[in-house]
């Protein structure tokens, strides 16, 4: 099974998220914040990062460079409250967006076909 991180600045939310993640079958792994995701990144084999970042669009762009310079193998889907960093979120090498709110069922099926595209 591929793992999944997992990475968020809201402590609470990431962890109820990674908590449904796990009960629909993913192989979840939580990280809060960039400095303990790269963390996570460089330490744990991961399939895909899913992260819900609450930074700035050039904040957001760094860390999507910063993983894909590590490894452009790792899928990379961004959550942003905002449509305005959809271009640089995308243009900076995430594989996807999805815009909050969102539905968890929408998360689950893209997450299967980010993994799918392994």
């Amino acid at each position: 099974m591929s793992r999944i991180l997992l990475v968020g600045t809201d402590c609470s939310m990431t962890k109820m998220t990674g908590r449904l993640l796990k009960r629909n079958g993913f192989d979840v792994q939580c990280a809060i914040g960039t400095a303990e995701a790269m963390e996570a990144i460089t330490g744990t084999e991961i399939a895909a990062v899913i992260a819900d970042l609450e930074l700035s669009s050039r904040e957001i762009a760094d860390f999507c460079r910063e993983v894909k310079q590590y490894s452009r193998a790792i899928k990379l889907l961004l959550i942003s409250g905002s449509e305005e960093d959809e271009i640089p979120i995308l243009t900076s090498g995430a594989d996807d967006w999805i815009k909050k709110p969102y539905q968890m069922r929408i998360l689950y099926t893209r997450i299967n076909v980010l993994l799918r595209q392994e």
